[in-house]
């Protein structure tokens, strides 16, 4: 959330993250609510501090917590569902095949499409898995990326590299 919120003056649905919203948050985030009577969010002062704290310390430390390199054997080609994805396999498939490029990443396999719901792109935690949720404005399509962590305290550590590597 931090990360899409920090791309430039982003202010984006509440909506789009309900799911991961915690209450500890609060502070960090300012709710606007604009014309259309919904609700959005933008990163507080306090937030952007708070982001930027934690980016860079991850920077200096990443190195050594992502997990190690993929086998040659471990690798896969990304899985699409059999959902009807029409003009939007190839982009999905691109997408899924450069996460795939990372060392640590195994394979990623769709979970969902919706071709009426736009979403932010970004990596998240969802059921003790990482999740990807890739868009291009007007759909999205979540899958699940497969990676060589050994253990939970990895997993998160993935998912701001992930996210890192979407700003690159």
């Amino acid at each position: 959330m931090f990360t899409v919120l920090a791309k430039g003056d982003a202010c984006e649905p509440w909506e789009r993250f309900k799911d991961d919203w915690d209450e500890r948050f609060e502070p960090l985030v300012n709710r606007v609510s604009m014309d259309d009577g919904k609700d959005y969010l933008e990163l507080s002062a306090t937030g952007q501090i708070f982001h930027e704290t934690f980016r860079s310390r991850f920077q200096e430390s990443k190195a050594t917590n992502l997990p190690l390199k993929a086998k040659p054997n471990e690798k896969a080609s990304p899985k699409l569902g059999t959902h009807a994805y029409n003009q939007a396999r190839q982009p999905i498939f691109g997408f899924l095949e450069r996460v795939t490029e990372l060392s640590y990443v195994c394979y990623c396999h769709t979970t969902y499409w919706n071709p009426d719901l736009p979403e932010s792109t970004r990596f998240r935690m969802s059921g003790g898995e990482i999740q990807g949720i890739y868009s291009n404005g007007t759909w999205c399509v979540k899958f699940e990326v497969a990676t060589t962590a050994t253990d939970a305290d990895q997993l998160p550590v993935i998912v701001a590299d992930l996210n890192d590597w979407l700003d690159t």
